[in-house]
């Protein structure tokens, strides 16, 4: 290869990075479900929320009840509302942020994951609990043992996809499909339990895992298992529960150390895109 061709495939290379760069804007959905997650508690203790961290087991639900209704629906419709404005307004901010620096890239994956999360949020959990209410007589909320392997495999299927469509470009529209898909099907089982504790955090977890394969970024990436670790803490024991405080302080506790990990990460990333827009 000559030196002119080689001259020329790093430049090519050296463009790339720098388009990548450019349509990087993941520190404002960082920033966003941080704030959602530090107000969580302030909107538990002003309507008199119940924070439910029971450890696993789950309590068992009556059969025909539904934590939409009654007096902790506010939780559900709390973590719902919040959480479709959330990737909303980040879809927005993507498609605003491309038509100003002219590199808007493809949205199909974001308008994918916008329309995976409100489905799986307002339709797929009650679906997944009518479903096994009326063949099985029982309820999902008390049967992690039965959401655990549907969340897995949806995630097994959803990162083959990924990678599938990452490898072999002529597959793309069809991995996007089967990852919209399965994350309907991992949220919706997530859905179940949005009245437990801050298991609606792992649908924030989920869909930064999403974003970070869309935007090919190994810092996102990083934030969201570091924010995925301090979830699954936070649901396993969290420090409210180790220091045996009340369940209004406890929420906070529990809340503190995710929300951390997305405001520092937010705050690196926007210093990042600044750099990077000098």
């Amino acid at each position: 290869m000559s030196d002119s061709a080689a001259e020329l495939l790093s430049d090519l290379r050296q463009l790339r990075r720098k388009v990548r760069r450019d349509r990087h804007g993941y520190w404002l959905p960082l920033l966003l479900f941080a704030a959602l997650i530090l107000l969580a508690p302030l909107c538990y203790w002003a309507l008199s929320a119940h924070y439910v961290s029971d450890p696993i087991p789950f309590t068992a639900m009556e059969i025909g009840s539904t934590p939409w209704h009654g007096g902790d629906s506010v939780a559900v419709w709390y973590w719902t509302i919040g959480l479709i404005l959330c990737v909303g307004a980040s879809v927005w901010w993507y498609h605003r942020r491309g038509l100003a620096t002219g590199v808007e890239g493809r949205l199909g994956g974001y308008f994918l994951l916008a329309a995976a999360v409100p489905v799986a949020l307002m339709f797929g959990g009650q679906l997944f609990e009518l479903i096994v209410w009326s063949n099985y007589d029982i309820s999902l909320y008390s049967r992690p043992e039965i959401i655990a392997p549907i969340v897995i495999g949806a995630v097994i299927v959803s990162g083959t996809a990924a990678f599938v469509g990452t490898r072999w470009k002529r597959l793309w529209v069809g991995a996007i499909a089967v990852v919209g898909l399965a994350a309907v099907v991992a949220f919706s089982a997530i859905a179940v339990f949005l009245l437990h504790g801050l298991v609606p955090l792992l649908i924030i977890a989920g869909a930064l895992a999403v974003l970070a394969w869309l935007e090919r970024s190994p810092l996102l990436a990083v934030i969201a298992v570091l924010f995925g670790v301090a979830t699954a803490h936070a649901n396993v024991s969290g420090l409210g529960r180790l220091l045996e405080l009340d369940a209004e302080w406890r929420l906070l506790l529990d809340a503190a150390p995710p929300a951390a990990v997305l405001m520092i990460g937010g705050v690196i990333a926007l210093v990042r895109s600044r750099r990077a827009a000098e």
